[in-house]
């Protein structure tokens, strides 16, 4: 698989997760944690993001 495939992988699916946040209903408990929830996993998935992309960038002046 391709760099630049990897981190389109990955930043869709950051952007799939923060259209579920926006959908939650906030002042039901449930939809609250599930809120909670995608928030870490979206922080997770954009540091990996940024992590990979860095990675990507070391290896291209390295060669």
């Amino acid at each position: 698989m391709q760099r630049q495939e990897i981190l389109s992988l990955i930043r869709n699916r950051i952007h799939e997760l923060k259209y579920e946040q926006v959908n939650l209903k906030p002042f039901i408990q449930s939809d609250q944690i599930r809120h909670e929830k995608l928030e870490h996993t979206i922080r997770e998935l954009e540091l990996i993001h940024k992590r990979v992309k860095d990675l990507i960038n070391q290896s291209n002046k390295a060669c």
